[in-house]
């Protein structure tokens, strides 16, 4: 679905988010293989993907 990304919580959970509410996300400093999300709500979320994977997921969701 257009601007939407899917993302993986501790290996077994997916989260469909929309890209909306996605207000910052960096690399997860513990494991370099996550990322850190945070909504608008102030809810932190962190992904099982990488930092570029969730990059490139974003930019797909918005062409």
């Amino acid at each position: 679905m257009k601007g939407f990304i899917e993302v993986t919580y501790k290996g077994e959970a997916k989260y469909t988010i929309h890209i909306n509410q996605i207000i910052w996300f960096c690399t997860y400093a513990l494991n370099g293989g996550k990322t850190t999300l945070i909504l608008h709500d102030g809810t932190r979320f962190i992904a099982d993907e990488s930092y570029d994977e969730v990059k490139e997921l974003i930019a797909k969701a918005v062409q």
